[in-house]
């Protein structure tokens, strides 16, 4: 919700003279973060409505709370992302190619 408040709060009360409402959102989220249903929601809503102040850092650790993820999902969540409508950047070991 913070990235959409943010929008809105700058369609108020921004002007061309003076942006008060100009920054970004991050987010810190893991795969058992994504297992959940509302991040699908949450994911599809943020695309839709263009939020492209949101950044969402993923830790795509194989872990999640219960076991190894590999025992729990199969998904490609750079896919999933990307079919959304995000703009997906990956890093292999926090470097940038």
């Amino acid at each position: 919700g913070l990235a959409a408040s943010e929008k809105m709060a700058a369609a108020r009360f921004n002007t061309e003279e003076h942006k008060i409402f100009d920054h970004h959102v991050y987010a810190l989220c893991g795969d058992g973060c994504l297992q959940e249903g509302v991040s699908a929601e949450a994911m599809s809503f943020a695309a839709h409505e263009k939020l492209d102040n949101l950044i969402l850092l993923f830790d795509s650790n194989d872990v999640t709370l219960d076991k190894m993820a590999e025992f729990t999902q199969s998904e490609d969540h750079a896919m999933r992302f990307t079919a959304y409508g995000w703009d997906v950047i990956t890093l292999e070991d926090g470097l940038v190619d």
